[in-house]
């Protein structure tokens, strides 16, 4: 009965038993890839954490690290919605955008940001198109640091 489990198992698409055997041969034939694809995805929980977490329990758990990762964010992303609903760009953003033309003088730039509160204009030029934006980052750029570094002679 167990050899017809596994090949049953193991012939549908995206059902692997034991899940660890699968996992172990994945990590085997390309670390790199396997480790970079973790990355990529949003992950709320760190894999390390997660692991801990199963070594604690002290219980076999029939599912991949990877599967219980995914199961643990969904369900958290889920929680977060029917809690705080859906967010819509209309509900985050400034409602009245101010913008500052091509020829505003930088000093009049920073007084505006301070006012607003905000990090960012968009400048646009007499037709009011958008021709980018000055920003909070674009104020540091310009600042020049001292090197205090002494240069001693041995």
């Amino acid at each position: 009965m167990l050899i017809w489990a596994l090949i049953v198992n193991n012939l549908l698409p995206d059902r692997h038993y034991p899940n660890g055997i699968q996992e172990l041969n994945k990590s085997q034939s390309d670390p790199v890839s396997a480790d970079s694809e973790q990355f990529n995805q949003l992950n709320l929980i760190h894999r390390s954490d997660l692991h801990s977490a199963l070594i604690e329990m002290d219980a076999f758990v029939d599912v991949s690290e990877d599967e219980l990762t995914k199961i643990f964010n969904l369900s958290l992303m889920h929680s977060y919605k029917k809690n705080v609903g859906d967010i819509l760009c209309r509900d985050i953003m400034t409602p009245v955008v101010t913008t500052v033309d091509y020829d505003t003088d930088v000093e009049q730039v920073w007084q505006l940001m301070i006012e607003k509160r905000v990090h960012a204009f968009p400048v646009v030029d007499k037709a009011d198109h958008i021709l980018g934006i000055v920003s909070l980052r674009d104020f540091l750029n310009q600042i020049k640091v001292k090197d205090n570094s002494s240069t001693s002679t041995h």
